[in-house]
């Protein structure tokens, strides 16, 4: 008898155990798809999702739709997904099938290269602890129209998104695109060898730590329409971005580099740029985003001026706050010439009552000084890309010249680099 009470004790303990955790399972897959649309921002809009979930497994169906300009509703994007779900031990396995359509009035010119067909597929486990990990891929796209070609070598990639304050927040980003080519007439565009990293939060209001990573292996542009017929070759291009969120006040910093830059025939190598703000207002700051995305609602001029007169007014009060700012080692090599430079300098804290005050007494709250330093054949390569150099100028004219440009540049030469510095305080410029 005391074994069957033992028995039966378990096996109750067994089957609330998986009523409770089928019951809270349930709880999260229900969350998720209630909140799997609410995208904070303006432009994109939740439309439904339905979820039929049986004892092991089930469907849901789900879509939103993105309208670029709101002056123009009638032209959106709609994004649906059909979902094929799965329970498990450990949480739900979530296949999806996604598809774009397009709507408006040049929907018809595109939606010929969707093929009506699944545009993206998505790989996902939601856990019991609201944690959501996303495989992710997408077939290539191959489509030629007249003189119109595109050929994309599709994604893949990797996502994650976390329940935080009751909203699942996209938190990682990791994504790769292959290859991106476009063809329209003699118009030529080829991206290779894409990726975009983020471990913040983004597409949302709110001000986050993190850095982000974007970089190109390889870009191509071909422009023989404009009056300029331009084309442009960018090897290695990176940009990185960072910020460092507190409670009181919050730093961004930010970075470039391009190994190579052609534009016809010129070329630029080694390019290095960066830039750093540090101080600025976290309150001013995360209210000055949530105005810049709500102005995206606007349409109407009334409107797009009132709310130009908020985001104005929250300016003045990150400006009331004061902030600093640098950077350092900048470079650029044109050919086997060198130019290096850097800046520092800050904002003093000041109030503002309007943009007009502003203008006035900002000059008087600035503070920076910039160095730059660059080898003779530097100036003389770029003054001939800015054709600026007369034809025929010979080696002996030009180091003749030198001086005399250098001097009304305010620069001082140092053997055979040429070095400019600059200080800006109390409204003044001063040549140290």
């Amino acid at each position: 008898m005391q074994k069957k009470i033992i028995a039966v004790a378990i096996g109750g303990i067994f089957a609330s155990s998986v009523v409770g955790a089928n019951f809270y399972a349930d709880h999260r897959l229900n969350d998720y798809y209630n909140q799997k649309q609410t995208v904070e921002h303006p432009l994109i809009h939740k439309q439904d999702s339905q979820v039929k979930m049986g004892l092991w497994s089930g469907d849901a169906n789900w879509s939103y739709k993105i309208v670029p300009d709101p002056c123009k509703p009638e032209d959106f994007v709609v994004i649906k997904g059909v979902d094929h779900i799965k329970r498990s031990w450990n949480g739900y396995h979530i296949q999806s099938d996604v598809n774009f359509d397009l709507k408006g009035e040049d929907a018809a010119a595109y939606q010929w290269l969707l093929k009506n067909q699944s545009i993206m597929k998505l790989d996902s486990h939601l856990n019991w602890f609201g944690t959501v990990n996303v495989k992710v891929t997408s077939p290539s796209v191959d489509q030629q129209k007249d003189d119109f070609q595109i050929v994309w070598n599709g994604i893949n990639g990797t996502l994650k998104l976390k329940k935080e304050d009751g909203k699942y927040r996209l938190t990682q980003a990791d994504l790769k695109m292959p290859g991106f080519t476009m063809r329209n007439g003699n118009n030529y565009m080829s991206l290779q060898s894409m990726q975009f990293k983020a471990d913040q939060g983004f597409l949302g209001q709110e001000l986050n730590s993190g850095k982000t990573e974007f970089s190109i292996q390889k870009m191509i542009l071909l422009d023989q329409t404009s009056r300029l017929k331009k084309n442009v070759e960018l090897d290695k291009l990176q940009l990185t971005t960072e910020a460092d969120v507190q409670e009181k006040e919050t730093s961004v910093k930010a970075n470039w580099s391009i190994e190579q830059m052609q534009i016809d025939d010129k070329k630029l190598k080694n390019i290095k740029l960066n830039f750093n703000l540090a101080g600025l207002d976290t309150l001013a700051l995360q209210e000055f985003i949530r105005l810049a995305n709500s102005n995206n609602k606007a349409c109407s001029f009334e409107a797009r001026e009132a709310q130009q007169q908020q985001l104005n007014q929250q300016m003045l009060k990150i400006a009331a706050h004061g902030f600093s700012y640098e950077s350092k080692a900048n470079q650029i090599e044109l050919g086997q010439s060198k130019l290096t430079a850097d800046l520092q300098g800050k904002l003093i804290a000041n109030q503002y009552a309007d943009m007009q005050e502003f203008r006035t007494k900002a000059p008087f709250s600035t503070q920076f000084q910039a160095n730059a330093s660059m080898d003779k054949q530097f100036l003389r390569n770029m003054m001939n890309l800015s054709g600026k150099m007369p034809s025929g100028v010979s080696d002996q004219d030009y180091e003749r010249a030198l001086p005399q440009i250098v001097q009304m540049g305010h620069g001082k030469m140092n053997g055979d680099k040429i070095d400019f510095a600059v200080k800006y305080e109390n409204g003044q410029f001063s040549y140290p």
